[in-house]
């Protein structure tokens, strides 16, 4: 008898997708914490500050099944409000990493050649 056939491996394609508005606020970014200095938690070590540009964006990694079901509820609210978001979705990574963690990315736009 032959043995059995490999397992075809499964091949996940991570996307990011990010929630905003479709529109800009007057002052441009909206409100932002002061962007020269941001917090984000290292895994296993005290808070690290590091610059992030005013530019730099937050997308979820689709990966972050969690995270993304509580969304549903947050856009109901924000619905209820008559505040409009928008979904966007990236099938590459939207520009330059400043932070990465397991369930997302902050980027920054890049520069055209």
């Amino acid at each position: 008898m032959p043995p059995p056939a490999p397992a075809t491996p499964t091949l996940h394609y991570i996307h990011y997708i990010r929630f905003q508005s479709p529109t800009r606020s007057p002052g441009g970014a909206g409100q932002r914490p002061d962007p020269r200095a941001v917090e984000f938690p290292a895994y296993g070590q005290r808070l690290v500050r590091r610059h992030v540009p005013a530019s730099a964006t937050a997308w979820f990694k689709s990966t972050a099944d969690e995270l993304l079901a509580r969304v549903p509820g947050y856009l109901d609210l924000l619905a209820a409000h008559d505040v409009a978001c928008v979904r966007l979705t990236s099938p590459v990574v939207p520009g330059r990493v400043v932070h990465e963690d397991e369930h997302q990315i902050v980027t920054v736009p890049t520069r055209p050649a």
